[in-house]
């Protein structure tokens, strides 16, 4: 009870502090159809007075914190900062999958509310696409870290602060919230293992290396220990050679403002997602890929059905050296987007390595599939690709 009434109070703070604030551009709230269990959300976009729809601004995407909504981009203050970097923002309300949006917990539901709100922004505004970027603090924070880790190939750059990236440590450090966790989750860590290892960032590290991510922690917060964010970077670490220490605030308790949105979307500025000049690809391009997925999806230039929907699936992948190279962990079916690849060489032969029967496709100009063969433990054969193809 003490949780929610210090939420409440906190909202209304951030009432009070936007009835205050003055900004020209306009707030839209809009709904739009969940892609993942087809419910109806909201979500509110903020467009800067100086957009004029012809012009492609940058999108900022604001995941909310626990208790949070659709308003809590404008509570935060992101509207004021945006109308003068002319940028646009999108904050959905977020649903879970046991419980409401307010205690979402990086739920499928909230992370396809995320991706379903920037589509229809993409859909009827003029949007940098090599500019879209994830702010999120506490419940947003742990929401943004598994984008970084499930849609690397979507954001220029993300911004996690304080938020819990080893779920089930943090139900056992964490007393208060525990009955609200395992009504998401459906029952505690031990009963419910994957549901709280597939709400983790850490065990997205491999995926996190293909998209910067910006960590802020206090160092007095009790709410979500310091040690979240610290593991978090050691993992990544080692993924990543140049992945950015965590940005401490000395003394600093959990439910302070600390970093504001003027600092945030500061470090957003640098990043942008394009390839190097050359590569025809308009995203930031990998010959290798070391993913972890916890639903079927598509990865870059992968796209990974799973076998088991009950565990993680893990593909290893390159196209170096004339060479196709997989190995593969509860993967049923593998598609392979040559023309996103854009092997640096003509592939003409391939190894794999698979823990059970895979279907690999392989896909040429126009996601056209060109060629397939199956494996199952260690195989190699020959490519025999027309040019055409693999372009």
């Amino acid at each position: 009870m003490k949780v929610r009434s210090l939420a409440l109070a906190l909202t209304a703070v951030g009432i009070l502090f936007s009835i205050l604030c003055v900004y020209a551009g306009e707030e839209k709230e809009f709904t739009f159809i969940s892609s993942f269990d087809g419910s109806t959300q909201m979500a509110a976009l903020f467009v800067p007075s100086g957009y004029d729809g012809e012009t492609s601004r940058p999108l900022l995407v604001d995941a909310h914190y626990w208790g949070g909504n659709h308003y809590t981009a404008k509570l935060q203050g992101y509207y004021e900062v945006c109308e003068r970097l002319n940028w646009l923002v999108v904050c959905p309300e977020l649903h879970g999958h046991r419980t409401s949006g307010q205690t979402s917990l990086a739920a499928l539901e909230a992370q396809h509310d995320i991706i379903d709100s920037i589509d229809l922004v993409l859909r009827d505004y003029a949007v940098d696409r090599t500019r879209i970027y994830l702010a999120g603090r506490s419940m947003g924070g742990m929401l943004g870290a598994v984008m970084a880790g499930k849609y690397p190939d979507r954001f220029a750059a993300i911004c996690m602060g304080q938020g819990i990236t080893d779920l089930p440590r943090w139900y056992h450090e964490v007393e208060m919230f525990r009955e609200d966790t395992k009504k998401e989750c459906g029952g505690t860590p031990e009963q419910m293992p994957f549901e709280y290892a597939r709400r983790s960032a850490i065990n997205y590290a491999s995926n996190i290396q293909y998209v910067p991510l910006i960590i802020w922690h206090g160092t007095n917060d009790t709410w979500v220990p310091p040690s979240q964010s610290e593991d978090l970077y050691m993992k990544l670490k080692e993924k990543n050679k140049y992945q950015r220490p965590v940005y401490w605030i000395e003394g600093a308790p959990h439910c302070a403002l600390n970093y504001t949105p003027e600092w945030i979307c500061e470090q957003f500025l640098p990043y942008l997602n394009m390839a190097e000049k050359g590569i025809p690809s308009p995203f930031r391009h990998y010959p290798t890929l070391e993913i972890t997925t916890d639903e079927s999806k598509p990865y870059f230039w992968l796209e990974i059905t799973m076998a088991d929907p009950n565990r993680f699936a893990r593909v290893s992948a390159s196209v170096l050296n004339g060479m196709l190279w997989l190995k593969t962990e509860n993967v049923s079916r593998l598609s392979i987007d040559l023309e996103a690849a854009h092997p640096p060489k003509p592939l003409t032969r391939w190894e794999a390595d698979a823990d059970q029967k895979l279907t690999v496709t392989l896909k040429g100009r126009g996601a056209k599939p060109i060629t397939q063969f199956s494996v199952r433990g260690k195989q190699s054969g020959k490519l025999a690709l027309r040019m055409e193809e693999r372009e």
